[in-house]
This record gives structure tokens, sequence and C-alpha cells, in this order.
């Protein structure tokens, strides 16, 4: 059964953004639709459409939660942590280009950017 890039099947699988209202889901849904070719992505269309819309809906909620608190919310890959001096570094990824480095602030964008490996030819980034 193949996937179909819907509220239904996004609360699927990402259990955890059920707090995300199905409007504001189905908003971010559209805006994927609008980044991505069914061309270039072929039968992965529907999957790359559902990671990156999980990715600007994980992305916005950080940016929520920094304007509540004033804090800031660190994102991407712990490359290293201590506890006492409470120091924590972020990997930058090898390669990395704007988008990719913006992809990988959340695991949903990590899991996009590993889609792109599988389903673009020579694992090229990119949308119209």
């Amino acid at each position: 059964m193949a996937l179909v890039a819907d509220v239904p099947t996004f609360r699927v699988l990402f259990p955890e953004l059920d707090a995300v209202p199905d409007v504001r889901v189905q908003v971010a849904l559209d805006g994927a639709r609008d980044e991505l070719s069914p061309t270039l992505w072929g039968k992965c269309y529907e999957k790359a459409i559902l990671y990156f819309a999980a990715h600007e809906i994980a992305l916005s909620l950080a940016r929520q939660q920094d304007g509540e608190d004033g804090a800031t919310t660190p994102t991407g890959r712990v490359q290293s942590a201590s506890v006492e001096g409470l120091s924590v570094s972020f990997a930058v990824p090898a390669n990395a280009t704007a988008n990719s480095d913006w992809l990988s602030q959340t695991p949903y964008g990590q899991a996009f950017l590993a889609l792109t490996r599988r389903c673009l030819s020579r694992g090229v980034l990119s949308w119209p």
C-alpha cells in the first residue's frame, strides 16, 4: 500500500505531533506539495511531502517555544555533551549546503535528507 500525503497518514506517522491542529497540518502538507516536484520525486513524492511538512511544523513549534521563554531551542544532531559544565555541541553535516544544514535541524528533516539520497538521482537536494 502506497502512502498518501494527507492528514490521517500524517497522524499515523507522527503521533508526537498530535497536538498540532489538522488545519495547520494541511497547510504544511499543501506547502510541501508546492515545494516538491512529483516528476523529480517519483514514487517517493508522497513520503517526501509528509517528512517535509513534519520538518516545517517542528521548526515552527521550536520557534514558538523560543518566543515564549526567551531561550533558544538548540537544533540539529548532538555531536558531544557534558554534564557538569553543561556543554553541548551540534554536528554540522559533511558537505553541508544551506538546504542540508536547514533540514538537519529536526529528525524529520534528517529523514527527508535520507530520502533524497535514496530517491533522487545523484542524491541532489532539489525542488522547483
